[in-house]
């Protein structure tokens, strides 16, 4: 249990956070600054990313000098490229089948496949490049959202269509200068029509827009740089001050939690990890005239975990954590689940942990190992099912099986077996993640991400990677 949680992190006294390395060496260490001098987007569910120049960015002369769209795993390894001809990129982001979609200045939507095939292009209103094209976007995987130099939302609920998808929202009251940031509180259901963006205006005001109106969120101390909204509908908000807030916005934006941060620099990067916690990226120029990459993580209580960068990395949120890549490694951090914290925190004697002991004591062929069973025999159902769960979580294939075969023995003990189900789904489901984790296919989809995300949901993400084969394989297979 000891070695186990060696690196995990307490936040706030409350939860434990770990962070662990997924692939210890990716295909863009041959080129550590591709991270920095690119727009990157990376898909959830360990999906692809995708890489595009930046315009904004000084691009060494290097081999061939004409701009490319390409796709990588998560791993770094090139899945597709097609030459780049566009300017005036804005935004890129992947849409929840997967889809790229990019936004340019002008008001023009460009979707690619995986594969860096294009699907479809539309302008989502033609008014956009009248009144000074997009000067911010905002994405979520159903569509997009687009601020005006004249200072007009336009939101365009598809990311392969325009006409009915688009609409102009109300006008911004009392804006005079151009908004810090936007950011979409994605509706209730895909057909929902109802889409409110959130507005942290230069002026200091939080705005709330709808189609019909434009109300102040009272939120003072800003005004506000950076937005973030959570799978359960959480609103995290950093001020250019550095105060930082989390809103309920199912509860009329009522602030949960208040802290505040010493750096006054506006994030590179704001994402949730699940639903717990937030993660900042800060770069930082230091007295030597070179950049630090720092990682902020926490919020509740203003307590906060640093993590430390010598090279540019990007994040992807997950529901469950948030994936770190880098040029050298790829890393996900993750708030410890309870069923690993009752089985490996230190000097635990939970049931759970107990059973592991047992367990161990029994392998190595101990008579005592009884002893430790009859101690928790009344949690002993309990004990199990916890395994199982805990199994679940762990990335490396030889921790999870220690798990399932700790609560296989727990079984034999229970006057009445539980059912079977969950255990042969677990095992089912850590089989698909750690296969598809390897080279080639580098999928680092963990079980809670698989659970939301539905083996139906992967077998069209490989398909579309085309992987026929194996989707096919895996569709006969569950």
């Amino acid at each position: 249990g000891a070695a186990m949680s060696v690196g995990w992190q307490k936040l706030a006294d409350l939860f434990w956070y770990r962070r662990r390395e997924v692939y210890t060496a990716t295909h863009w260490g041959d080129d550590p600054d591709r991270l920095h001098r690119s727009l990157v987007a990376g898909a959830p569910y360990g999906g692809p990313v995708a890489t595009v120049r930046n315009e904004h960015v000084f691009q060494p002369l290097r081999g061939d000098v004409r701009p490319e769209l390409q796709t990588w795993t998560s791993a770094g390894r090139l899945i597709a490229s097609t030459p780049w001809a566009h300017t005036g990129l804005v935004a890129m982001g992947w849409s929840s089948q997967e889809r790229l979609f990019c936004v340019f200045e002008n008001g023009v939507v460009r979707t690619f496949s995986v594969m860096c095939e294009q699907l479809s292009a539309f302008t989502v209103d033609e008014r956009i490049a009248s009144e000074g094209g997009a000067v911010l976007t905002a994405l979520w995987p159903n569509g997009v959202a687009l601020l005006t130099r004249k200072h007009r939302l336009f939101v365009n609920a598809s990311v392969m269509r325009s006409g009915d998808a688009c609409q102009r929202l109300a006008e911004l009251k009392g804006v005079t200068k151009t908004p810090l940031c936007i950011c979409v509180l994605p509706p209730s259901s895909e057909d929902s029509g109802e889409i409110q963006v959130v507005v942290g205006t230069a002026e200091g005001p939080v705005l709330l827009v709808d189609r019909q109106d434009c109300r102040d969120l009272g939120l003072d101390e800003g005004p506000y740089v950076a937005f973030a909204v959570s799978p359960a509908g959480l609103l995290a908000c950093l001020s250019e001050s550095g105060v930082f807030k989390v809103l309920s916005v199912k509860d009329d934006f009522r602030v949960l939690d208040v802290a505040s941060l010493e750096c006054r620099k506006r994030p590179k990067q704001m994402v949730w990890c699940g639903d717990d916690c937030i993660a900042l990226y800060l770069a930082i120029a230091t007295p030597s005239d070179s950049m630090q990459h720092v990682l902020f993580v926490g919020g509740p209580k203003n307590d906060w975990i640093p993590y430390q960068y010598d090279t540019p990395v990007h994040l992807v949120s997950e529901c469950d954590g948030f994936r770190i890549l880098g040029p050298q490694k790829v890393e996900f951090v993750q708030r410890v689940p309870e069923s690993v914290e009752a089985i490996y925190s230190i000097g635990n004697c939970d049931p759970p942990a107990m059973l592991c002991f047992a367990h161990e004591r029994y392998e190595k062929g101990d008579v005592c190992a009884q002893e430790s069973l009859r101690i928790i025999r009344d949690d002993l159902a309990d004990a199990v099912a916890t395994c199982i769960d805990a199994a679940q979580h762990e990335h490396d294939p030889a921790n999870a099986t220690a798990l399932l075969e700790a609560a296989v023995f727990g079984r034999h003990f229970l006057n009445e077996p539980p059912d079977s189900a969950r255990f042969i789904e677990t095992c089912k489901n850590l089989r698909i993640c750690t296969q598809l984790r390897k080279a080639p296919i580098e999928i680092p989809i963990t079980v809670p991400q698989l659970e939301r995300l539905g083996v139906q949901g992967l077998i069209t993400r490989l398909a579309q990677r085309h992987k026929h084969l194996l989707a096919y394989r895996l569709g006969e297979w569950v």
